[in-house]
Parts: structure tokens; C-alpha cells; sequence
């Protein structure tokens, strides 16, 4: 209970340093779970494709051309946002390295106090985590209510971002919805168009596990990084400061 004390004393303290810090959390933390989701998204749109690639080729007597978004172009697309998820994870990594070294220096004052207080290394290293990890549960939290609370919004934002990627693909011009019979065009009162095929139908199942459950674990492996690294950066720098001559406020 004092640890938790002693943490909300500082987060009320720095008051500002805090905010920048939870909307930094919350940024990543809703960008490496759009990124995952995206992913999802395009596994669940080649399932629905294939579904109703086999409703049109029941409908239509001519076989419809090649299957659109094979497993290749699927394996493209995630690809590209797998490369585009390491990109971020180097820049938070890097951001958080950054923003830690000011804040230890910022904080130099409080530590030297906790230290002239009796606090040990492991207290106090006790102590910066549980300072670290309430914003970002707190963020976390508002995080994944805001996805639910916006559903519409955040489908839609995934739908198009999935559109744009297929579209520089080249892969949601696709002609067999355009296919003509005999004597007349195709219009048979198939459930979707040349658009439509290429649009997600999100479920329940989607938000539950791919929404919920990813945003989850993006928290907790979040948590544990800076965690881990606070732990390496805090030792490193309070044991530097604190040798002979070293530590001078």
C-alpha cells in the first residue's frame, strides 16, 4: 500500500509528465492493435470471398475466373502490415528509450530523496513500475471501451484501410461480378457487387477475440517492455548517480 501510495503522489505530482506519458501508451497501444487487427481482417475476408466466390459459381453458369485474394495475395498483405507492425514496434521502443532517459533525469531530485528517505533499489525500482503501470492501465482501459463504445467507426476505419491496401494491390477489381450470360448481364440477385465482395462482414466472434483479446495482450506485452525496460534504465542510472561524486542535484 505505501508503494501505491508514494506512486500516486508522483503521478499527481507530474501531473503533465503523466498525460504525455498515458497518451503516448494509448497511441501504440491502438496502433499495434489496428495493425493486428488488419491482419485478422484480411484472414476473415478470404474466408468470406471464397464463400462467396462458391455462391456465384452455383449462380452462373460459366465457371468464374480464378479465385481473387488467393492464399498468396493474402500472405502478401499480411506480410505488409507485419512489416509495417516491426517498423512501430522500433519506433516505441526507441520513443521509449527517449522519454525514460528525461524522465530519470527530470526525476533525479525525487530519487536522491527516496534514497536519502531509506529507500532501497528494489524499493524504489518497485515503486517506478507501479508509477508506470497506472497510467497505462488507466489508458488501456479507456482504449479498449473507446473500440467498443465506436464499433461502427473502428469497422469502418479498418474496412477502409484493408480497401486502400487491395486497391494499390490491385486486387478489388474483380470481374466476375461483371460476368454476362447468354442473353442478358449478370443481375441475378446476388447479396453483394464488384464492391461489396471485397467488404468484410465483421462479427460478434471478431469482436470478441480479435478486438478484445488483442487489445489485451498488446496491454500486457506494452506493460512488461516498459516495465523491463525501466527496470534496466533505473538501476543503471541510480547506481551511476549514486557512486562517489556522482550525484549532484
Amino acid at each position: 500500500m505505501k508503494t501505491l501510495y508514494y506512486a500516486l503522489a508522483s503521478i499527481r505530482y507530474h501531473k503533465k509528465l503523466s498525460l504525455i506519458y498515458g497518451l503516448f501508451f494509448g497511441l501504440f497501444l491502438f496502433l499495434f492493435t489496428f495493425l493486428l487487427n488488419l491482419k485478422e481482417t484480411v484472414l476473415l475476408l478470404h474466408s468470406q470471398v471464397s464463400t462467396r466466390m462458391a455462391l456465384m459459381e452455383a449462380q452462373v453458369k460459366e465457371a468464374p475466373p480464378s479465385m481473387p485474394l488467393d492464399n498468396q495475395q493474402v500472405t502478401q498483405v499480411t506480410q505488409l502490415y507485419q512489416m509495417v507492425l516491426y517498423g512501430c514496434i522500433g519506433v516505441f521502443l526507441l520513443i521509449t528509450l527517449v522519454m525514460l532517459s528525461f524522465f530519470f533525469r527530470y526525476k533525479k531530485k525525487e530519487l536522491l530523496q527516496w534514497r536519502i528517505v531509506g529507500l532501497r533499489y528494489r524499493e524504489i525500482l518497485r515503486l517506478l513500475i507501479v508509477e508506470s503501470m497506472l497510467p497505462a492501465v488507466a489508458v488501456a482501459f479507456l482504449v479498449t471501451t473507446s473500440l467498443f463504445v465506436f464499433q461502427n467507426t473502428y469497422e469502418t476505419l479498418l474496412q477502409t484501410a484493408n480497401l486502400q491496401i487491395l486497391n494499390s494491390l490491385n486486387l478489388d477489381h474483380y470481374p466476375a461480378v461483371n460476368l454476362a450470360t447468354d442473353s442478358q448481364a449478370f443481375i441475378i440477385g446476388l447479396p453483394f457487387d464488384q464492391v461489396s465482395l471485397f467488404q468484410v462482414d465483421f462479427t460478434n466472434h471478431f469482436w470478441s477475440s480479435a478486438v478484445f483479446v488483442t487489445a489485451l495482450k498488446v496491454c500486457g506485452v506494452m506493460i512488461l517492455s516498459i516495465s523491463f525496460l525501466v527496470s534496466c534504465v533505473s538501476l543503471s542510472l541510480i547506481k551511476h548517480w549514486t557512486k562517489k561524486g556522482r550525484w549532484t542535484v
